[in-house]
Parts: structure tokens; C-alpha cells; sequence
């Protein structure tokens, strides 16, 4: 395994894939150096607890160079081996009045 000091020095490795798991609100600082290192083919992966963090990237990045994973932890798997999900708002706030 290497290891690098500072965003700029990937570089060299030149990266397939750049995970950004950072807060949100680091997006506008750090993207510039990340954008300055990825390749023109760089794939750049937001892993991170939101949703259009892929938005900011992509004001830094060709936007077919960005994709998002949205962290969440919500859920669990019960003795059938089902998914539960645990919503944080009720799904019913979320279905249209017919």
C-alpha cells in the first residue's frame, strides 16, 4: 500500500478512481486540488452522507466524471434475510393525494 501526503502528490499514481469522503462543506476547498490531479479520465466517487454532493463536483470535474453513493444507514436485515428500511420521515409523507 502507498500512501501520499497531500492531494497533488496522487498525481503521479495517476488515478482511475478518486473516493471524496469528506463533510459536505469541504467540497469548495478541496475539489480544486482533486480536479488539478484527476486525469481526463479520472472517475471521481462522492461517498458521502448527502444527496448533490455530486452537483459540486461537477462544477470541478467534466460531469461524466462524477458519481455519487449515498451512505445510509438505515435499514436492517431481519431472520428471512429481508431488507427493512427505516425511514426517517414516513413514506406516506411522500405519496401523492389522490
Amino acid at each position: 500500500m502507498k500512501t501520499v501526503d497531500s492531494i497533488t502528490a496522487l498525481r503521479e499514481y495517476k488515478p482511475a478512481l478518486i473516493y471524496v469522503s469528506t463533510k459536505a462543506c469541504m467540497l469548495k476547498r478541496l475539489m480544486p486540488e482533486i480536479a488539478k490531479t484527476a486525469g481526463d479520465n479520472t472517475m471521481v466517487l462522492s461517498v458521502q452522507n448527502g444527496i448533490g454532493t455530486e452537483d459540486e463536483i461537477a462544477k470541478f470535474m467534466k460531469p461524466g466524471n462524477v458519481a455519487r453513493m449515498v451512505v445510509n444507514y438505515a435499514g436492517a436485515i431481519d431472520e428471512n434475510g429481508d431488507v427493512n428500511v427505516n425511514w426517517f420521515n414516513p413514506a406516506e409523507l411522500f405519496r401523492t393525494a389522490r
